[in-house]
């Protein structure tokens, strides 16, 4: 109900104050920890460039005074023709992010693929695969619908914005939302790879995957250094984080 998911009668159903309530205490423990990087609102389809829209954005805003807000919009309307500069700068105004997604590019109900920086706290870069065969369908989980594994090539068209946004010194997440079998694991090394972040070799079960995809294990698969034992070392630099 957050973010209008929840329908009565073919009209978002707003949060009731308990509803609210359990997600700011949800969040606490996260914030208290120093853990809650961002809260990102993935809206619906039906959350279309309205006016009543954008002032639910301010809500959501005002909702979280002292966290970094992301948003994530499912429908062209907040980026086709003149709409796109007008989202950037309704979002900067609210210093919250735009997330950039890669989904399949069929019909209204998407986003295409843009990344733009709209706050200097954050920038988000998230991958839901390009399965366009479920994207709309009624599917018994996630997985069926994020059912993709992307090549090197396809993920390669993300790196230079998401090296710019971190060359300006702002922190770039890739979120790797491909979630079927082991893919978004797959494609977080790929990525780590094509950013230049030195990932460690991949374990076995990943390598196996990717010899099944290229019809090869990757040559620098060959010579990345072995992982520590320790498991507390991830992979990202400075300015860059990737999570699956």
């Amino acid at each position: 109900s957050l973010t209008g998911h929840e329908r009565e009668g073919g009209t978002p159903r707003p949060p009731t104050p308990e509803e609210e309530r359990d997600f700011l205490s949800a969040l606490a423990p996260l914030r208290d920890s120093g853990r809650l990087a961002a809260v990102c609102y993935q809206f619906p389809p039906w959350f279309t460039n309205r006016p009543d829209s954008r002032e639910r954005l301010l809500e959501v805003r005002e909702r979280h005074p002292d966290d970094i807000v992301a948003v994530e919009f499912r429908h062209r309307s907040w980026f086709d023709g003149d709409a796109l500069p007008q989202t950037e700068e309704l979002l900067r105004e609210l210093d919250t992010v735009l997330v950039g997604v890669d989904a399949p590019q069929i019909g209204s109900g998407t986003a295409p693929p843009h990344m733009a920086i709209t706050s200097p706290r954050l920038c988000i870069a998230r991958f839901h695969g390009r399965n366009w065969r479920t994207w709309y369908k009624r599917v018994q989980t996630t997985a069926e619908r994020f059912d993709f594994l992307y090549k090197p090539a396809q993920l390669q068209s993300w790196t230079a914005a998401i090296e710019a946004a971190a060359d300006q010194g702002v922190p770039v997440h890739v979120l790797l939302n491909n979630n079927a079998s082991n893919y978004a694991v797959v494609n977080a090394f790929d990525m780590a790879q094509l950013l230049g972040l030195s990932p460690r070799k991949p374990p076995r079960q990943v390598r196996e995957t990717m010899r099944e995809r290229d019809g090869r294990v990757p040559a620098w698969v060959e010579s990345a250094p072995e992982p520590p034992l320790s498991s507390g070392e991830g992979e990202g630099g400075a300015q860059l984080s990737l999570t699956v």
